[in-house]
């Protein structure tokens, strides 16, 4: 298991939402945001922490952090379509909390996200999009048992 298999769970989920086409979501590539049709998720990494699950070290848990950002068109009007679009991705990830059985994930969930943000083209009149970020949490447990020193 690693930050790339958690991202990959990530992608595949969001990408089952009838509301997101498979192009408009990414691992890390905002452009994007140039093409395809909102609303659009964009996934990258963050930090990660380890804690010692058992006395000897022989068992760790790996708290892996990752961003998902979701974008929707900016709408003078209001927030309908960034709400929509962060409550659809929200809700499919709650459903899965271990990434739909991805190995060794304990626990996996969105902790926190961010106010709704504007985005402006460059020398753009108007904003182009409504955006927010979520953070997500993936707790995976490792038994380092037989391997190494622990052998």
């Amino acid at each position: 298991m690693s930050s790339a298999s958690v991202q990959t769970a990530l992608q595949t989920l969001i990408r089952a939402l009838a509301s997101f086409d498979d192009a408009d979501v990414t691992l890390g590539n905002w452009l994007v945001l140039d093409r395809g049709s909102a609303p659009y998720a964009v996934i990258y990494p963050g930090p990660f922490e380890i804690v010692d699950v058992s006395d000897d070290g022989a068992v760790v848990l790996i708290r892996w952090q990752h961003y998902i950002e979701v974008f929707a068109k900016w709408d003078p009007d209001g927030y309908a379509s960034i709400t929509t679009a962060r409550a659809a991705v929200m809700n499919q990830l709650m459903i899965y909390p271990s990434l739909n059985g991805l190995t060794g994930i304990q626990r996996a969930l969105i902790r926190d996200g961010s106010e709704i943000r504007t985005l402006y083209a460059e020398d753009a009149q108007q904003p182009s999009f409504h955006f927010v970020r979520l953070t997500h949490y993936a707790d995976e447990e490792i038994r380092l048992s037989g391997q190494g020193e622990y052998r």
